[in-house]
């Protein structure tokens, strides 16, 4: 898959099947959507491309903080393994968002990028103000004799598979109902940082994690989860939160810590460690003591060694 930035000057001139939309998290409805860009492309032997942003489009409309659930790292991988053949990120600004609906579809999708046929959701909205709907890509498509191939809602458990609903979850500790609707783990990746050491005193060492900008933090809690450091996995237990036990005025904010249950006490400083999140274990509470706190970790990591999936 080759992947660009911006610069369309390189764009092969093939014909194209383009897949619209943001593409936060790359969830199962958005799997079918691409799905059927990539069949679509093969049956016409021409080539398939996703157009998506850089950023979210609501960072810019509504100078919203939006916490996402695929940083653009994630994103690209995640696209890859759709079997695309391009994929075009554009930078979403003020400029951008003034561009009409109509322009977008001749200018960009077909002038720039020589589509053949695109691919979009039921509720996809596109140019200045959100006037462009499914509705207007089709009059508009029509006339330029351009196929256009509308997805239908997705949903799992009668509820409507979305990045929304999924983000929502998350922020309710309902990590599996989110899982279902991703397909996937939803994992958090970043740098291991120094913390207090106390875990290690205790007798079970914990890997800090840098809190990545703009991920949608999972509700705080006790987490069974699984790390991956260097390319190897280890069974964990997280702790997403303010550790009120030891909160002190020293100490604020909510912090990452994760306990790998079979690594032992090695110096993992630096590291890249990814998270993925399995199933919320129990809410994060203050205990009397650090001997209370040490029973309620062990039964945490043995709830986990039990876990059978």
């Amino acid at each position: 898959m080759k992947t660009y930035l911006n610069d369309k000057s390189d764009i092969s001139r093939k014909k194209k099947v383009i897949a619209l939309g943001s593409f936060d998290g790359i969830h199962i409805a958005h799997k079918i959507l691409l799905s059927n860009a990539v069949i679509i492309a093969k049956k016409k032997n021409i080539e398939s491309m996703v157009y998506t942003f850089t950023n979210h489009p609501s960072q810019i409309l509504s100078d919203m903080k939006i916490e996402l659930l695929s940083d653009n790292v994630e994103k690209t991988k995640l696209i890859e393994n759709e079997n695309l053949d391009i994929l075009f990120f554009q930078d979403f600004d003020i400029a951008f968002s003034h561009i009409e609906p109509e322009v977008f579809i001749e200018s960009i999708l077909v002038n720039t990028f020589n589509a053949d046929t695109v691919v979009a959701g039921y509720n996809y909205r596109f140019g200045a103000h959100g006037k462009g709907n499914t509705g207007l890509l089709k009059k508009v498509c029509e006339r330029l004799d351009i196929e256009v191939v509308i997805v239908d809602k997705v949903e799992f458990e009668k509820e409507v598979v979305s990045s929304t609903n999924i983000r929502n979850y998350l922020k309710s500790g309902l990590i599996i109902q989110a899982n279902n609707m991703l397909g996937r783990k939803y994992s958090l990746t970043g740098n291991i940082i120094h913390g207090n050491s106390l875990g290690s005193k205790l007798g079970f060492p914990t890997a800090n994690m840098k809190i990545p900008e703009n991920k949608v933090i999972p509700r705080s809690g006790v987490y069974h989860t699984v790390s991956m450091i260097n390319g190897i996995s280890y069974r964990s237990v997280t702790n997403v939160g303010i550790k009120p036990t030891l909160h002190t005025k020293a100490f604020n904010g909510i912090s990452i810590e994760t306990h790998l249950i079979d690594i032992g006490n090695v110096d993992l400083y630096g590291e890249i460690m990814k998270i993925e999140f399995i199933d919320r274990i129990r809410d994060e509470r203050r205990f009397d003591d650090l001997n209370e706190l040490t029973e309620a970790v062990m039964k945490d990591i043995s709830i986990v060694k039990n876990y059978k999936e």
